[in-house]
Order: C-alpha cells, then structure tokens, then sequence
C-alpha cells in the first residue's frame, strides 16, 4: 500500500522542477495529430493530475476538439481504479475485507468503536477524494469540483465516447518498482540543479508558470532537474512514454481520441510528441484562444446525463 501511494504522488506531482535554455521546441499544451493513415484528426493534452482552476485555464479549442474526436484516452481509465484497489487490497480493514467476500462482510453488524464513529464524522476519506476530487484542504477557492483528467474521462463517457487507458495498472507499478533502483552506472545531469537549488522555495511557482504559459520546454527543464536518478527517469518517464505513444497509435488506426495525460510527459526528445513524430505523424500546437464560448461548452460537458444501466 505505501508504494502505491507513493506512486499517486508521483503521479500527481511529477511535473516540477528548473529552467531550459536555447530555442523553444515545445510550446502548448494541446497538439493535433495528423498524417500517417489518418482520416480524422485526433489531438494531445498535457495536464495537471490536480483540480487546481490553474489546470483548467484551457482555450476554446480544448472544447471543441474534446466534442469532436470519437474516443477519449487517459493514463489509465477511471472506469477500472475501483477493481485495481480491490484487487491490490486497499479495501482490506481489520474485520472487513471488501477485497473477498464481500456479501458476506459488507451487511456484518459489530457495534462500532467511538474512535470510527469519531474518524468518520471528523475526516474525509482520503481514497474517495483521491479518486474523485483530490481536494487539496485549505485551499478549496482556488480549485474546481473535481480534477482534470477526471473532468476529460466524464466529458467522453456522458457522450458515449469509448475510454482507453494506455498504460495497465500491474505495467506502471513495475515501472515504479524499476525507477527507485539506485543509479549505479550514469551519472545524472546536474547542468540545471544551480537554478533549482537557487529557487528551492519557488519550485511549484515555477512550474504553474511555466504550465500556464504552455511552456513544455521549461516543464520538462524542471523535472528532469527534480528527477532523483537518470534511473528513474528512463522507467517512470521515458518508458510510460514509449508504451502510452505506442497504444495511441494503435487507437488512433481505428479512431480519432482525444488524448489526455500528464504534461511531463509530452516534451523532450523521448517524449510523446517526438515519439509520434518518428512514428511518420504530424504533431502541430493549436489555438491558445479563450473566450466567453468556452465557459458554455464546458457547461453543455457537466450538464450532460447518461443514464447508468
């Protein structure tokens, strides 16, 4: 449990760390992806895992392409966390394992201890918001009622999009596992760490401005500064990237998606967007633009009911 936790931390806050230097290749956080065999358009977002309104600072055009597209692609799919818990026994508690024999257990009555009643009444249960809204407590006028990615998984299903995870739970854990092996044989690159060190204090300020700009270069400058080994950087980030690159291509030969996963991941000579380009796609950053008409489609998007079966 505590390395799976570990690992949605990771995966929350990985985009941080330092400033990049020379010309800018990677500008903006939304791509469209044509050529290679393609007959529609499909596109690619850079988020925040948070729901942060700094995350959904998004143009007009993030709108328009999300209702466009045929199918929605994430990190993982939403639809499946509750079986991956179940199955790595995050519902296991004392008396009440909800992992096995659930029927059994869940109607079970106990007289319940004063500490419980105490601890329900009195916190919020951590696993419902990681998984829903992943609020950040405190800091609930500056956020929005639930995160990005979230936002993107909801939008396609209310529409009856199909939703495809590029990456498979067991896959990333093993990755994770593999990242925190000691470098023994490279050396990392310390060519930014002055900065980060100098700037310590402002490390999450730097990377809001950088993401609010739709600066990849310098979000993936930052970290790649951050990374603890070059180790980790080649499983948790390099080799995500190859795997998630390669399931899109393979959707997008049977129909367009739109493409959310964390911003980190996009930049850089092994990132997703080079990644595609090698793949023979043409990668082309849209439109920044924002005005009153996104506020209404995002509205049309949370209005939207499909009824559950």
């Amino acid at each position: 449990m505590h390395i799976f936790r570990l690992l949605f931390l990771f995966l929350i806050f990985f985009v941080s760390g330092t400033h990049v230097s020379g010309q800018k290749k990677h500008q903006g956080l939304l791509w469209e992806i044509t050529g290679n065999g393609l007959t529609k358009p499909s596109y690619l977002y850079g988020t925040m895992h948070v729901s942060n309104k700094l995350a959904f600072n998004v143009s007009d055009s993030f709108y328009v392409c999300l209702q466009n597209v045929e199918g929605v692609a994430l990190e993982s799919s939403p639809a499946d966390w509750m079986q991956e818990y179940r199955d790595m026994g995050a519902f296991s508690n004392g008396d009440y394992d909800f992992g096995s024999d659930f029927y059994k257990k869940a109607f079970k009555i106990s007289e319940p201890q004063t500490m419980a009643i105490y601890n329900l009444l009195e916190n919020k249960n951590s696993l419902m918001n990681q998984i829903l809204y992943r609020f950040n407590p405190g800091n609930q006028d500056y956020q929005e009622n639930t995160f990005l990615d979230m936002f993107i998984y909801q939008a396609g299903a209310k529409n009856g999009k199909p939703i495809h995870a590029l990456e498979d739970f067991e896959e990333v854990m093993k990755l994770s596992i593999k990242s925190m092996t000691p470098d023994k044989d490279k050396k990392r690159d310390n060519s930014n760490n002055n900065y980060l060190d100098q700037n310590s204090d402002r490390k999450f300020e730097l990377l809001e401005e950088a993401y609010r700009r739709g600066d990849l270069d310098q979000i993936d400058s930052l970290s790649k500064a951050d990374n603890p080994t070059e180790v980790y950087h080649h499983y948790f980030i390099v080799e995500r990237n190859i795997n998630m690159v390669n399931r899109m291509d393979s959707i997008m030969k049977d129909h367009s998606i739109f493409t959310g996963i964390g911003a980190a991941h996009l930049p850089g000579e092994q990132g997703a967007i080079e990644l595609l380009r090698e793949m023979g796609y043409t990668l082309r950053p849209v439109s920044t633009k924002s005005t009153d008409q996104s506020h209404s489609m995002r509205k049309n998007f949370e209005s939207a009911y499909r009824p559950i079966e």
